[in-house]
């Protein structure tokens, strides 16, 4: 019942803002209050963690304290002559408008549902995402710890942040899915609110809602505790605040600083989106107030960012002596920056969302991909530009990590093509909007290299081209034509939305890696992309457990699932502790000297000929998992 205290804090933000601003759009109120949430979590979790009280009684604290501020705003507003207002949606008019509405409320409402059922699975979510959020609740701060798997200090945490109010809250891990389907849900609003900045009808505002709620990677990731939905959120926040700039509102520039600060928070990929929307809010206000005043204002927004990721990059020096891991920089930066090197990204970006079901399209799509590279002199997979996997062009897969979005990288090609066309008619606003999120691609080629798991870090993309899309279909499509065009987004969404490998509602035999969530047992939910580790550490946990050892020390590879040892173990409860034992990592030294693990778990990374670790005997060994154990005295 605590985790419901920060919903009754967004509430109260809601209801705050739409009695203190009642002209604004109820989706502007609604997402200003999401921002204002999100710093407040984050800000909470970092002040809590200098004093080792990120507890359930600190945070519900926390929460309650904003709690009783929003009431006496209220109040105070009250006193003053202001009425009480809950912000108000208008209601769809006809029946095209009823079932587009209806259609994404549905599909809202069926992620939420797998959402409940699925506990985190993603690979990542079980390396570094999850595992981070029990070292934390552990140790009860943010601060760096000993790993062996490196990311989990380094990778940028704001939507962790967010998560870890839910699993201390909540003594576990069921509502910890909902941050992204929330982010999922907000980005949905943000598009419409978008779509009517722009120019569009309350038609075009709900294609524009209907555009991000069936892109197939924005509905996989609502369901998990991936993160690029997050950064999809508060960067078409930042981008409409950006319209709302153009529009004179006073403050926008401000809110457009704070979501942009949650989103670079979130994730580093936020730059490249980030990126066109900072060069135009700085253009505008150089234009219109001067360059002295326009420098206050970028210095301003540029203190809001600096201070939300102020902990993180601290953290990050202090281990690293650098913002951000120097090994992952390597990793994932681009070492070609040159036209060519651009052109090689964002080649194999694009053709990669354009996989069909035919062999011999996608065969057609890779040679002529391969084609334009050997006329410009380079491989397609060099190292240089390319970070995981082979390029290659596949059939859409519900594979959370190889999703791809066919239909709608299409669409939003043809709907670039109009607006360029169709300038005039389509607006000033609508051009600029259009072309800046279009040369996000470009920004994120020259940055980031190409991976065959890179199609996740798109979603913001397709998030934030959703209201120029619908705009488009206003302006170059029959209202008929229109109506099939919505309808074929819905039904192509359904394999997603009913199917997803790992998680699916609808179970596909020859498909899904396990039983639909509905019914399947979530001990085994935990292992569906992993099953070959189901037994080995479900045995070595009931070996744990039956010699009643509460010290338990981890020797695992940098890409082991670590996540489903804590949940086996009974994480979180209290007198359970979980230690890494490693060496030559950057966190080694934070690795507590008196800690005496009664149990530690090894796999393929310790020698093999190894028969006692920290005097601990061999107790299990199977499947390149070994358990050493203290004897029963």
């Amino acid at each position: 019942m605590l985790a419901l205290i920060p919903l009754g804090a967004l509430l109260g933000l809601i209801a705050l803002l739409a009695t203190l601003r009642p002209l604004w759009d109820w989706r502007q109120v609604a997402l200003r209050a999401a921002v204002l949430w999100a710093v407040w979590a984050a800000a909470t979790v970092e002040v809590l963690s200098l004093w080792r009280a990120i507890t359930p009684l600190g945070l519900t604290i926390a929460w309650s304290a904003l709690v009783v501020l929003e009431g006496m705003s209220l109040a105070w507003l009250i006193r003053r002559g202001a009425r009480p207002r809950w912000p108000r949606a208008r209601q769809p008019q006809g029946w095209v408008e009823r079932a587009i509405a209806a259609a994404v409320i549905a599909i809202l409402v069926l992620t939420a549902v797998v959402a409940w059922f699925a506990p985190p699975s993603t690979w990542d979510s079980l390396n570094y995402h999850m595992p981070r959020l029990a070292h934390w609740a552990q140790e009860r701060t943010l601060r760096p710890f000993a790993t062996g798997i490196e990311v989990q200090n380094s990778r940028s945490p704001g939507a962790e942040m967010v998560v870890l109010h839910l699993y201390v809250l909540g003594w576990g891990d069921r509502l910890v899915n909902f941050v992204a389907w929330f982010a999922f849900a907000a980005s949905v609003l943000a598009a419409g609110w978008i779509a009517q900045g722009l120019g569009g009808g309350p038609r075009t505002q709900l294609a524009a809602s209907l555009f991000s709620a069936t892109a197939p990677m924005a509905i996989v990731q609502a369901s998990s505790t991936m993160t690029d939905g997050v950064v999809g959120l508060w960067s078409i926040c930042a981008a409409a605040e950006c319209l709302a700039f153009e529009r004179r509102e006073a403050g926008a520039v401000w809110w457009a600083a704070l979501a942009g600060g949650l989103a670079l928070l979130t994730k580093p990929t936020a730059v490249a989106y980030l990126l066109p929307f900072a060069i135009w809010i700085a253009i505008l206000a150089l234009r219109r107030t001067g360059w002295r005043r326009a420098l206050t204002q970028i210095g301003v927004a540029a203190v809001l960012v600096g201070v939300l990721n102020a902990g993180t990059l601290v953290r990050n020096w202090s281990l690293y002596g650098s913002p951000l891991d120097p090994d992952q920089v390597a990793v994932h930066s681009t070492a070609r920056r040159d036209p060519r090197g651009i052109l090689s990204n964002l080649l194999r970006t694009l053709s990669m969302q354009i996989g069909t079901p035919s062999p011999h399209v996608n065969r057609g799509i890779y040679l002529a991909v391969v084609g334009i590279h050997e006329w410009l002199g380079l491989d397609p997979n060099d190292p240089r530009t390319t970070s995981a996997g082979e390029f290659a062009v596949r059939a859409p897969l519900t594979d959370e990590d190889l999703t791809t979005n066919p239909l709608h990288s299409i669409l939003y090609f043809a709907a670039f093509v109009v607006i360029l066309i169709r300038r005039r008619g389509v607006g000033k606003g609508a051009v600029l909007y259009a072309v800046s999120v279009a040369s996000t691609l470009v920004v994120f080629s020259a940055l980031i290299k190409w991976q065959i798991f890179g199609s996740r870090y798109l979603l913001p993309f397709f998030v934030l081209f959703s209201p120029a899309a619908a705009v488009a279909l206003e302006r170059a499509v029959r209202p008929a034509w229109a109506g099939i065009l919505s309808l074929l987004l819905i039904l192509t969404s359904l394999p997603w939305l009913t199917g997803v490998r790992s998680r699916p509602l609808i179970e596909r035999m020859g498909d899904s890696y396990v039983r639909s969530v509905v019914v399947e047992s979530r001990a085994t939910l935990y292992f569906a992309n992993g099953r070959y580790l189901q037994d080995p550490y479900t045995e070595m946990a009931d070996e744990i457990e039956a010699m009643a050892c509460s010290d338990v020390g981890l020797m695992l590879g940098g890409n082991a699932a670590e996540y489903p040892l804590w949940v086996l173990l009974g994480a979180p409860r209290e007198g359970l502790r979980i230690e890494w034992i490693v060496a030559d990592t950057p966190s080694a030294r934070f690795e507590d000297p008196s800690f005496e693990p009664c149990a530690v778990i090894c796999d393929e990374t310790c020698p093999a000929d190894w028969e006692r670790v920290r005097g601990l005997p061999l107790r299990y060994e199977q499947s390149g998992f070994r358990l050493f154990l203290k004897p029963a005295e």
